[in-house]
């Protein structure tokens, strides 16, 4: 008897860009932000997102804070 059916969406069924390195890459170029800074942040706040802790707009804020980026939500996303 099946009990469960998991799916691996990021990445494997669908293509993410919001968690995507190469995505993570761009955003630290374009806002001056240290590469390994921001990978640390996304890995310490990618568990809360994947269990529904933490919506993506509160991570771009949360983003916005730590790295002082002066920018709008919309243009980061």
């Amino acid at each position: 008897m099946i009990k469960a059916i998991v799916f691996d969406l990021g990445g494997v069924v669908f293509k993410s860009d919001s968690g995507s390195y190469e995505t993570r890459e761009k955003i630290a170029e374009r806002f001056g932000i240290d590469k390994e800074k921001l990978h640390d942040f996304w890995f310490d706040k990618k568990e809360k997102m994947v269990r529904g802790r933490l919506s993506e707009e509160d991570y771009f804020k949360e983003l916005i804070v730590e790295f002082n980026i002066n920018t709008s939500l919309d243009e980061l996303k």
